[in-house]
């Protein structure tokens, strides 16, 4: 047998992996593998979006009191 022949790949399963933990799940229209990992995923959005709110909307608000109080 040649050395550039390959051998037959076994076939997997159609299967999604878990949004947060990365385990296989075999129900393709779940995106979380159990309560826990979508609590963490939720718990994650939250943290997101309070950074996002920050960065946007009350960063620019405190650079503009800071350049109207600034003495000179």
């Amino acid at each position: 047998m040649s050395k550039f022949v390959k051998e037959a790949q076994p076939k997997v399963a159609r299967h999604r992996h878990c949004a947060v933990c990365h385990n296989p799940i075999a129900e393709m229209d779940k995106e979380f593998c159990g309560e826990k990992c979508q609590g963490q995923h939720s718990k994650a959005e939250r943290t997101r979006k309070y950074t996002t709110f920050l960065m946007v909307f009350l960063l620019p608000v405190i650079l503009l009191i800071m350049m109207l109080l600034r003495p000179g």
